[in-house]
């Protein structure tokens, strides 16, 4: 029984861990492959201001693009009024007020992945900081067993 309740933490570290190195890899492999990605024109058409998070405040601009006849819709730009100064608040809303053209960077095997702003870095410290927990998790599980 004491093995068991011993073996609690190294394996929560592990897990936890190894999602969160799975979901840093996947960032950075969509940060990289984006930046191949072509280009054409859409217009947002709605925004979107969510409250749910407490005092944050975030604001999503909504736009839609058409590839070969299709419309598509995407949302993949938003920005946090808790983090954010005013001046970069006013500029999103001038930049991408409702009803006017935008540049829409979309994913050609993906049609309906899109992105109005191109990650320039990569979270390279999430990559870092999730292979030190799941190194933590595996070093604490040796120690577990060998004792």
């Amino acid at each position: 029984m004491g093995l068991v309740k011993s073996l609690w933490l190294p394996l929560a570290l592990i897990l936890v861990g190894f999602y969160m190195l799975r979901k840093a890899i996947y960032d950075i492999r969509e940060v990289i492959s984006s930046r191949n990605w072509p280009t054409i024109s859409g217009v947002v058409v709605r925004h979107h201001d969510d409250l749910s998070t407490g005092n944050a405040r975030t604001h999503r601009a909504f736009y839609t693009y058409t590839i070969g006849g299709h419309i598509y819709d995407g949302n993949v730009y938003f920005i946090s009024s808790t983090m954010t100064s005013k001046n970069e608040l006013d500029e999103f809303f001038n930049r991408y007020a409702v009803g006017k053209p935008v540049t829409v960077f979309y994913n050609p095997n993906k049609l309906e992945e899109s992105l109005l702003e191109r990650e320039q870095d990569t979270n390279w410290f999430f990559l870092v900081f999730s292979s030190i927990v799941l190194a933590a998790g595996i070093w604490f599980l040796i120690r577990v067993i060998l004792h």
